[in-house]
């Protein structure tokens, strides 16, 4: 059988509820970017690959960052590195059906858009609606 996880290192990781989501990285050789996502169970500490629905997912990339939206039950993806230049390109997984979106194709044309970048950090910051 296969391995799961799959070997690799520079990838991005995101606990999203009972799951940890982790996206792309580098191969063993340290020169082949991956694109897939595997995900571990909490609960069972057990691994497995993703299988997404749709034509469409973001290319192999190592140093992306990824985040996870509660209330929308998404992932986030930007940016990384492909081993040829650095990416700019937002993605959102919705884990509801397993399915890319490209959320660069749809952005507007201007100057706010953030220019690529490798081995960066992102946080998404959801305030509560609670007031203490």
């Amino acid at each position: 059988g296969e391995d799961v996880p799959t070997p690799r290192s520079n990838h991005a990781m995101v606990a999203c509820g009972e799951h940890i989501l982790v996206f792309g990285g580098w191969s063993v050789d340290n020169m082949t970017p991956l694109s897939h996502c595997e995900l571990l169970h909490s609960d069972t500490l057990c691994w497995t690959h993703c299988s997404t629905r749709g034509s469409i997912e973001p290319g192999p990339r190592g140093n992306p960052s990824l985040v996870y939206r509660r209330g929308s039950k998404c992932a986030v993806l930007f940016g990384g590195w492909n081993g040829i230049h650095a990416l700019n390109d937002l993605w959102y997984l919705d884990m509801d059906v397993w399915q890319w979106h490209n959320i660069s194709q749809e952005r507007p044309k201007s100057d706010l858009w953030p220019t690529p970048r490798t081995d960066h950090t992102a946080v998404l910051w959801e305030a509560s609606e609670e007031k203490d």
